[in-house]
């Protein structure tokens, strides 16, 4: 199952640049998809954890990967794939 975190990651791999807002209503529609229930305060909780471990960084108004997140995202994504496959 994808976890809330790597959620954010596949979504800021795609958009690259989205306020806070915007990446709490994509995650929570992305978990509604596979009949999942994820909380808001769920989402900060990964998303500080995601800054913290330098994965993601957070401009005055929007939130974007770090060189590292995008390869972890990038990682993630073909993990996906392949289990579709």
């Amino acid at each position: 199952m994808t976890s809330v975190r790597e959620y954010i990651l596949l979504t800021l791999l795609v958009e690259e640049e989205l306020p806070s807002k915007t990446v709490i209503e994509i995650v929570k529609r992305m978990g509604e998809d596979v009949g999942r229930d994820i909380g808001v305060a769920q989402i900060y909780a990964r998303l500080w954890e995601l800054e913290k471990d330098g994965l993601i960084e957070k401009d005055v108004t929007v939130w974007r990967l770090t060189k590292k997140g995008k390869e972890v995202a990038e990682t993630i994504a073909e993990r996906i794939c392949e289990e579709d496959g």
